[in-house]
């Protein structure tokens, strides 16, 4: 099962009580945080996160709204006397701001941070444990910027225990697990895979952050569970959205269904916009399954 804790919403600025932009991804082994735009520390506190709970950070691109509230986490992890590595995966040109950050502050972290620059293309694996891989999607921003996807790695198949005979053994178990058919000693079939098992149920996750709308990321977002993508302006402001290299609901949506995606979450809303059922209409339009980003919400992929 996955979490996706939204903890800010809003564009460039912070606006009508809204956050700039910070989500945090939680899975059964461990948490990442996908973008710290500022204020950030205080929606973790505000929807009891504790940021000693972050094994890992991303950061999409270096616009402001997107990592300005990065230091002061950073901070107060260090006064929380944390010890635990943190891992921060970013535009490398991050690095030189938190060395020169810490640098002038004299301040000598608790805990070890591990920065690793972010590929410089599309499509390729960064992260990687026992359960998940992590991939970069390119976005078309004004600035380099990356987008994420999440996807659960190889599992187990689903016995189907009530199908079983009495008495089938917890070896000829472990082998339906494994995908394998069940013989006995003479090599006869006993249990076929196909029959006693169902495939294991892997979850997707797609982080879109500040874009252009583009096609070229559908195939490889296709049929995720849960997409999240920027839906800066409607699309009676395209003029707008072309010239700041940001989308539309509309094109948010469209992104949606033609990628056939299971749910569409939006959010990165402008400041011109007090009112966002406006955004949330435009984009159910095109895809019914479509739902407003709220800060302190938590969507649930299971």
């Amino acid at each position: 099962m996955y979490e996706l804790t939204i903890l800010g919403i809003s564009a460039a600025t912070p606006a009508y009580a809204r956050h700039p932009t910070a989500q945090v991804l939680t899975l059964p082994h461990t948490k990442f945080l996908i973008d710290c735009g500022e204020g950030t520390q205080m929606q973790m506190q505000r929807y009891k996160i504790k940021p000693n709970k972050i094994k890992t950070i991303l950061i999409t691109h270096l616009h402001g709204d997107h990592y300005l509230g990065l230091t002061g986490l950073l901070s107060t992890m260090h006064l929380q006397k944390r010890q635990q590595e943190l891992n921060i995966f970013a535009p490398r040109e991050l690095a030189e701001v938190i060395r020169l950050h810490l640098q002038l502050a004299k301040t000598r972290l608790n805990y070890k941070i591990s920065f690793f620059p972010l590929p410089e293309t599309g499509g390729e694996i960064f992260y990687e444990d026992d359960q998940i891989q992590v991939e970069t999607i390119l976005m078309t921003h004004r600035i380099h910027c990356m987008g994420f996807l999440f996807k659960e790695k190889n599992k187990k198949r689903k016995v189907l225990m009530d199908k079983l005979p009495e008495g089938t053994t917890w070896k000829s178990i472990a082998a339906l697990k494994e995908g394998k058919d069940v013989k006995d000693e003479n090599g006869e079939l006993l249990y076929k895979l196909e029959d006693y098992t169902l495939p294991p149920r892997r979850y997707s996750f797609a982080h879109c952050s500040d874009t252009k709308f583009t096609r070229e990321i559908i195939p490889q977002i296709q049929e995720v569970d849960l997409l999240y993508h920027e839906s800066t302006f409607l699309h009676e402001d395209l003029d707008k959205a072309e010239e700041t290299f940001h989308s539309t609901a509309f094109q948010a949506a469209t992104i949606a269904k033609e990628a056939q995606v299971k749910k569409l979450v939006i959010g990165h809303f402008s400041s011109r916009y007090k009112d966002l059922k406006p955004i949330l209409e435009e984009a159910r339009t095109v895809f019914e399954n479509t739902f407003l980003g709220v800060e302190g919400e938590t969507i649930t992929i299971e």
